[in-house]
């Protein structure tokens, strides 16, 4: 059973199949890659990279186009948020298990203790 990659969120998209990339390319556009480099994994890498920019443009994918203009559509609605990045410091070790808990990181940690203060001096 084949997926269906969220259509729920993009209803308008459904009608729209989902194509594999085209792998055919030019003669021309071919010997052009050629032209330009010397060594074979280069050709093909050019290659590979030509067929997914090809397959990934809006100007030819129908499939990708329908979907960022729902997407543009819904993004002007959204309220934004920051968002909080998980830090490496808040895993911690605990009954034999690491688990994340950024509640007791030290680094969040507020200190009650009172510092050294400037006061004034009497120097005579």
């Amino acid at each position: 059973m084949e997926q269906q990659y969220n259509r729920c969120d993009y209803p308008a998209c459904g009608h729209i199949e989902r194509k594999k990339p085209d792998l055919n390319v030019d003669k021309d556009i071919l010997a052009n890659f050629l032209s330009e480099s010397d060594v074979l994994p280069l050709v093909e890498s050019k290659k590979y990279d030509y067929i997914r920019r090809r397959h990934c443009s809006l100007v030819t994918n129908q499939f990708l186009k329908c979907r960022w203009l729902q997407f543009k559509e819904k993004a002007i609605g959204r309220q934004r948020a920051p968002f909080l990045f998980p830090s490496v410091k808040d895993n911690h070790f605990y009954l034999y298990q690491s688990r994340y808990a950024p509640a007791q990181s030290l680094n969040e940690l507020i200190r009650h203790a009172k510092g050294r203060r400037a006061r004034p001096t009497l120097t005579k």
